[in-house]
């Protein structure tokens, strides 16, 4: 099995990054037990994760319905649809898939200050590889997943849209829900990675973990791994020698906030 570009007409440029903001547990699996963490669907916080686009419709037309009176005709069609369906079709599309998702830039490669508010906190940081060898690694990995029924893995960028807007279909004429999320996640600006159950296997599996411990080398030179902007310098020292353990320099950021910048100007 390989790692395939699920939609090429989302070209990504060259030289772009990928990049990760998380806590130091999971930047620690990730450096020490070497694991790329992939979660089911159903586990993230937008409800609409992996939804076909129709239903997604259906659900925008029921939230904005619900409100009219019971002579609206809308009102009478949309809430006929059979909601026992539409539970059974969410179960079957959430729970098949699970996504890797990380922040890309393909001009410049700063920092997000609107990705550390949302996604970490003071003693957090960013890991930051180049996106062409970070896809290299996940498909050498994918070879360590015998112990699951993956049937596919995929990448590609999010497409933002609108509760009634189409996405382009990639060049088989399909459509990948999972690479679809409403346009007010837009700021996410994300490329995800996606592992699909076989849709024959039923599982309680909330997560799965690529380990590529066998290609870590090849990764740990290129990576950049670095500190939130107000985290303590005593915090950071230690977070230093820890990962020097492994060869991995520890960068702050170069971000100026609110904090950083009241010990500038006194």
């Amino acid at each position: 099995m390989n790692l395939n570009h699920f939609n090429k007409s989302k070209e990504i440029k060259d030289n772009s990054y990928v990049w990760r903001y998380m806590s130091y547990f999971k930047l620690y699996d990730f450096l020490f037990n070497r694991n790329i963490y992939f979660t089911r669907l159903d586990n993230f916080s937008d409800p609409l994760e992996g939804l076909d686009m129709k239903t997604r419709f259906l659900l925008h037309l029921k939230n904005t319905t619900k409100d009219s009176v019971d002579s609206d005709p809308l009102r009478q069609l949309v809430h006929s649809e059979n909601t026992a369906l539409l539970k059974e079709e969410l179960e079957k599309w959430q729970k098949g898939i699970f996504a890797s998702c990380w922040f890309l830039t393909e001009d410049k490669h700063g920092e997000s200050l609107a990705m550390w508010e949302l996604y970490s906190n003071q003693n957090g940081f960013v890991i930051k590889i180049p996106l062409d060898l970070f896809n290299k690694i996940i498909d050498k990995s994918l070879n360590n997943l015998k112990d699951f029924p993956i049937v596919e893995a995929n990448f590609g960028k999010i497409e933002y849209l609108d509760y009634h807007e189409q996405p382009e279909l990639n060049e088989r004429s399909l459509i990948m829900p999972a690479l679809v999320k409403h346009h007010s996640y837009s700021h996410e600006n994300e490329i995800r990675y996606l592992l699909l159950w076989d849709a024959e296997k039923k599982h309680d599996t909330n997560f799965i973990n690529l380990n590529f411990s066998d290609y870590f080398n090849e990764v740990k030179d290129l990576l950049e791994v670095i500190s939130h902007p107000n985290m303590d310098n005593t915090l950071f020292d230690l977070y230093f020698q820890k990962f020097k353990e492994i060869q991995i320099e520890l960068k702050k950021s170069k971000l100026l906030t609110k904090e950083v910048f009241s010990t500038l100007v006194k």
